[in-house]
């Protein structure tokens, strides 16, 4: 209610925003919303990621270090990730875990979580459409290549359906 409608020419919802939105009538409740305030010409950009069994089997149950950084002060950061996905609700539970090392070698930890609920293609699909859009194209990288089975990301670009 805070914007016009037809106001924005171009929503992009980027790198699985989307999908934190918890379930599906969260999700075509959000859909709707963007309809509302995109222009007749606008366009609606979805990135998200491609939940195949291999990329899916990849997160699964693993602790990974994403990295760490240097601070001032002789002091450090590591993060590490832990990822456990719930496939009859296709979700996603993301720990990470922030490691703050002093300069004398103390640690402190901060730890951080949240879900995700993924969406397969053809879901992603009945979503737009039920929300009144047209998709342009559905895409399976940043290059624009075609969808395919070993694509890590989707991409859905669509439009507002007109009456």
């Amino acid at each position: 209610g805070r914007f016009p409608d037809q106001y924005f020419r171009l929503v992009f919802a980027a790198i699985n925003g989307f999908l934190h939105l918890p379930d599906r009538t969260q999700q075509l409740q959000a859909l709707a919303a963007v309809r509302r305030v995109l222009h007749p010409d606008g366009l609606l950009i979805l990135d998200i990621f491609h939940p195949t069994p291999a990329i899916l089997g990849t997160m699964d149950d693993r602790l990974t270090r994403d990295g760490s950084w240097q601070l001032p002060g002789d002091e450090r950061l590591d993060r590490f990730t832990h990822r456990h996905i719930f496939p009859a609700e296709q979700r996603v539970r993301t720990t990470h875990y922030y490691d703050h090392v002093g300069p004398a070698g103390a640690v402190h930890r901060t730890i951080a979580d949240y879900d995700l609920r993924y969406v397969h293609r053809f879901e992603l699909e009945t979503l737009l459409d039920l929300a009144g859009f047209a998709i342009e194209g559905i895409y399976g990288s940043y290059a624009l290549d075609p969808l395919d089975d070993d694509s890590a990301p989707m991409i859905f670009v669509a439009h507002r359906r007109m009456p």
